[in-house]
């Protein structure tokens, strides 16, 4: 059996508050390509990750990108691998070009340090259903719980940025392969004016390795957590069908 409330409090553990605080360094790169899927090899094992439609990955060799991945990684330091960056391709080409000033809408794909030695394979449902039933049954109290250790890791990471208040606001998907929840967060920015987002984190099981992914958004009520939920959904049917082929 795993931990679960060390899961719970790694998988909050996404401090990706980009839309407030890296501005672009601007060049001349051309938008990226779209990147459908990549492979990593985590401890051995290979893992395909794909891409929300519309969605491109960051890339490190972006002077821009990579301030903004060097922080993400920064602020889950000691408790989670970054393995992707992505964001909204029109937006990452406007903010690559100084157009857009932060991005809105973008995301990671994250793995457990603790965890990224145990091979799941045979029980991925009952790993996302005991996963699940934390998240229903005790998570504010957990969030509530770490949020210190947050506001730290938010400071050190982004110079003047402050973590003001994040809500769970409960399971939004649950099936045998997936559990989605929403979070809703308010930040203070480098300006000292607040910034509303929701965060929708999917924890799944691919080719036998636990995975946390984040999907980030502007806040704008329930029709939000439900469009990026079922983003996540399709998300995760992808990546469990490419996973799965795998041998």
């Amino acid at each position: 059996m795993i931990h679960l409330k060390s899961v719970i409090v790694f998988s909050v553990l996404c401090l990706c508050v980009s839309i407030i605080m890296v501005a672009p360094l601007m060049t001349s790169t051309a938008q990226a390509e779209q990147l459908f899927s990549k492979s990593y090899s985590v401890e051995g094992r290979a893992v395909n990750l794909s891409l929300p439609k519309n969605y491109c990955a960051m890339e490190e060799n972006h002077p821009s990108d990579k301030r903004l991945i060097d922080a993400v990684k920064l602020s889950v330091k000691g408790a989670n691998e970054v393995l992707m960056q992505f964001a909204d391709c029109q937006e990452l080409k406007d903010w690559r070009s100084g157009k857009q000033k932060f991005l809105n809408n973008f995301g990671s794909y994250q793995t457990s340090l603790r965890f990224k030695k145990m091979n799941m394979k045979g029980r991925e449902a009952a790993t996302v259903k005991e996963i699940c039933n934390v998240f229903k049954k005790q998570s504010q109290a957990l969030v509530d719980k770490i949020k210190p250790d947050i506001d730290n890791r938010i400071e050190n990471a982004f110079e003047n940025v402050k973590m003001n208040e994040m809500k769970l606001l409960g399971v939004s998907h649950e099936d045998s392969t997936v559990c989605i929840t929403a979070t809703f967060q308010r930040l203070q920015t480098e300006k000292k004016t607040s910034k509303d987002q929701m965060n929708i984190s999917a924890v799944n099981v691919l080719n036998g390795l636990l995975m946390f992914t984040y999907l980030y958004t502007p806040y704008a009520g329930e029709k939000v957590i439900e469009k990026n939920t079922k983003i996540m959904i399709d998300l995760n049917n992808v990546n469990q069908l490419k996973n799965n082929q795998i041998q």
